[in-house]
């Protein structure tokens, strides 16, 4: 799986250029850059952005290529047995039949120094352990930034979900009050000092145009709705909320003298999450105190509504859930268009992911290679040094003379 560059072709030369320095200084450049170039969209990708999983995969592909240049050359170990080699040669004796004549005693040449070869070695296994250590961490850290991308998509997602929802809620009561000739702009004339103020005179002016207008179903259905979307629009204070649902406490006591029933029905179903999410919504212990007060008032008039009604009413977070559970479905269009490009931008990411992680783990195996060779080699060298160093203390015999 490849992972993808980015099609702006400037910003691909920033994180090309970008990798190539990390790779030669370290990570201690990338922290400096991060610092300087806080707050530029640029470079996003450090910050756990788009392409950051190009960008990890450029800084490993450079280390690699870094540390073969800086691997060039003859092998130490290589280096080694020419050395042994050629040692050998050196004190290879030619053919002969009667003792040499005396001379000067010339001491063994010995092997290379073995603390040195040590030394190498030991310096180019930690180099691979070191940036074996570096993928590793880099796999990490692209894994945490695929989950926290996944955390930004939900609650990006949800936000979009909410307004996509609204707009397609108040689009269908501007159809339907079109439909059924109800003004709703002659109807906000009529809330508006309800909310402001709340006296008697004008919860009864809001009460007698509610009775006008709803004339069927249809009319019922709207205004209930309409009122519902008014006291939950974001930014609504409690006091204003709770002005509306006094409005719907007047108009239902009215149903339920005059056998209103279909209308009841209707503001029943607007009441319970106007009435809960005003219970979540902050206020005072005072404000609180007159909520609690209506429910009891509701709930002592066993006529005013059900038993099922007043359970709803009691548990607010359930029965706000279960109303926004009604909305998605009511508008799983909307909703399934949104979660299909969350998806798609989440799985995308995941490829990037998924595509670094398996360059990583590649490069990790041949650094491990690499590493095991070397260890290998270092073996090879030590026993040749140690059959040369046997061979030079061993004397050589000397042949008889022949008669």
């Amino acid at each position: 799986m490849e992972v993808v560059p980015p099609n702006d072709i400037e910003l691909r030369n920033i994180i090309d250029k970008l990798a190539e320095f990390v790779a030669r200084n370290g990570p201690e450049f990338e922290s400096m850059t991060k610092t300087k170039q806080k707050g530029n969209a640029k470079f996003a990708f450090l910050y756990g952005g788009e392409y950051y999983n190009y960008y990890q995969y450029k800084v490993a592909t450079k280390q690699q290529a870094l540390m073969k240049q800086q691997g060039g050359g003859m092998n130490p170990f290589n280096q080694q047995q020419q050395q042994n080699q050629q040692s050998q040669n050196s004190n290879q004796m030619p053919q002969i039949w009667s003792n040499p004549p005396p001379g000067p005693q010339v001491a063994p040449q010995q092997p290379p120094p073995q603390p040195a070869i040590n030394a190498q070695i030991a310096a180019q296994i930690e180099a691979i352990t070191t940036q074996q250590n570096a993928l590793r961490e880099q796999i990490r850290q692209s894994d945490i930034n695929l989950q926290a991308q996944h955390g930004v998509l939900l609650q990006q997602q949800q936000v979009q979900i909410d307004e996509a929802v609204t707009r397609a809620q108040n689009d269908a009561l501007v159809k339907q009050s079109d439909e059924h000739k109800i003004s709703l702009s002659d109807f906000d004339a009529i809330l508006q000092p309800i909310i402001d103020s709340c006296t008697k005179d004008s919860i009864s002016n809001g009460k007698g145009w509610i009775l006008q207008h709803c004339t069927d179903s249809g009319k019922c259905q709207i205004i209930s709705q309409y009122l519902l979307r008014k006291a939950l629009i974001a930014g609504v204070l409690f006091a204003q909320k709770l002005h509306l649902i006094y409005l719907v406490n007047d108009v239902i006591h009215h149903c339920i003298r005059k056998r209103n029933d279909e209308l009841k029905k209707c503001l029943e179903g607007a009441v319970i999450p106007m009435f809960c999410n005003a219970q979540i919504t902050t206020a005072t212990d005072e404000q609180r105190a007159k909520l609690t007060k209506l429910l009891s008032l509701w709930e002592s008039k066993g006529n005013f509504f059900d038993a099922c009604v007043i359970s709803k009413l009691k548990s607010p977070p359930s029965s706000l859930q279960e109303y926004q559970n009604s909305l998605l479905t009511q508008y799983a269009a909307v909703v399934a268009q949104i979660t299909q490009a969350t998806k798609s931008t989440f799985d995308n990411y995941q490829q990037q992911h998924q595509a670094f992680v398996q360059h990583a783990t590649q490069q990790l195996a041949l650094l491990e290679k690499q590493k095991q060779q070397i260890e290998q080699q270092a073996i090879k060298a030590a026993i040749a040094a140690q059959q040369q160093q046997q061979q030079q203390q061993t004397p050589v015999p000397l042949l008889p003379e022949l008669s």
